[in-house]
């Protein structure tokens, strides 16, 4: 039997010893607000994603979920939509970003403060380029802490973002879908037995 939906609860014990510990009290809100959040926002799946910590202790949990993953030609797109939460009980959205804010954000270097209004200050490349021969600095642009978190869950997904070979397939219709046949790994602590999560799947 394949399960679709990880227990969070399970999954976070399993981690703790490798040094990913939730606080007893965030998990029991989590364990609780997810489903409630699933259903009010029409999606299939709402898993627990990760934690970004933060400077002032108030650490973002972040949560992923789809409805459809497709499979266009050789490329699999998850439609997947992000929220975040620093108590576990309230979650707010985390938009999507462009590709132009997601290069300035890659070149901030500090923590995350722990507000989601704090707006971080980074320069304009275009501008940077007209007056690399002028004495002045060149224009300033702005970016949310929302948007920052948005651009470095992206980055991460598309570093890391695996998955155990031959537990999606495609079915007729190119949706990803879980293998209802699929029986673990044989050799799970070998590289090869997974894959990233947008690689070409099989056809089931």
């Amino acid at each position: 039997m394949v399960q679709v939906e990880p227990n969070v609860l399970l999954v976070v014990k399993h981690l703790a010893p490798s040094g990913a510990i939730v606080p007893a009290e965030i998990m029991v809100a989590v364990d609780h607000s997810l489903p409630i959040k699933r259903s009010e926002a029409g999606l299939k799946t709402l898993v627990l994603w990760g934690r970004m910590t933060a400077r002032n202790g108030k650490d973002y949990y972040i949560a992923e979920g789809y409805n459809n993953a497709t499979a266009r030609g050789r490329v699999v797109t998850f439609e997947a939509k992000y929220y975040f939460s620093q108590d576990g009980g309230r979650w707010a959205d985390l938009p999507s970003v462009d590709q132009d804010t997601a290069s300035r954000a890659a070149k901030l270097r500090t923590q995350l403060s722990g507000d989601p209004a704090f707006q971080y200050t980074v320069d304009d490349p275009a501008e940077q380029v007209a007056t690399a021969d002028a004495d002045n600095e060149g224009s300033k642009l702005t970016m949310s802490e929302v948007q920052r978190l948005r651009c470095m869950i992206d980055s991460v997904n598309q570093s890391t973002a695996v998955q155990p070979k031959g537990y999606y397939i495609v079915n007729a219709s190119n949706q990803v879908v879980p293998n209802r046949t699929f029986a673990g790994l044989e050799y799970p602590d070998k590289l090869e037995s997974y894959v990233h999560r947008a690689a070409v799947l099989e056809q089931g």
